[in-house]
């Protein structure tokens, strides 16, 4: 990557009914998982270490990617991901996040989110993301109404 090309993260939304999974950064508000692509990770890679570290949870099933959305500020292309959460769930739980970095020796309050009131809760840098999520549950819906 040269010393101009963005850089590449990756976020990963798990969806539970009409709610995301976001965390209360105790700094910087609510957020979804997500960090910056390691050398020699793939995107996915990338989106289910981020899970893991900021809200302590392994992903083993299926990644949907959503494709890209560009970052305008900092610059930072977004490979953004869905997959299905499990009703097992809790509703909230608090994690340390494990990653290090700035992240070092905070403690994050894991959430659900409704997406209906997303844009209510989430820092304006996500919003296009949630967009992203809910145009793929839009046609999630419609694919499973034209098989019926």
């Amino acid at each position: 990557m040269s010393q101009n090309a963005p850089v590449e993260k990756s976020v990963v939304c798990l969806l539970r009914q009409e709610a995301v999974l976001a965390f209360r950064h105790p700094l910087a508000g609510v957020q979804l998982p997500k960090g910056t692509r390691e050398p020699g990770e793939t995107p996915e890679e990338a989106a289910r270490r981020e899970m893991f570290e900021e809200v302590g949870l392994h992903l083993s099933g299926a990644l949907v990617s959503l494709g890209t959305w560009e970052c305008p500020e900092p610059a930072a292309i977004w490979h953004v991901f869905v997959a299905d959460g499990s009703d097992a769930l809790p509703l909230s739980w608090r994690h340390m996040p494990t990653g290090g970095g700035a992240e070092r020796g905070l403690t994050f309050d894991v959430i659900w989110v409704d997406i209906s009131s997303a844009a209510d809760v989430f820092h304006p840098l996500f919003l296009p993301v949630i967009d992203l999520v809910q145009l793929y549950r839009d046609q999630s819906a419609k694919a499973r109404e034209s098989q019926s």
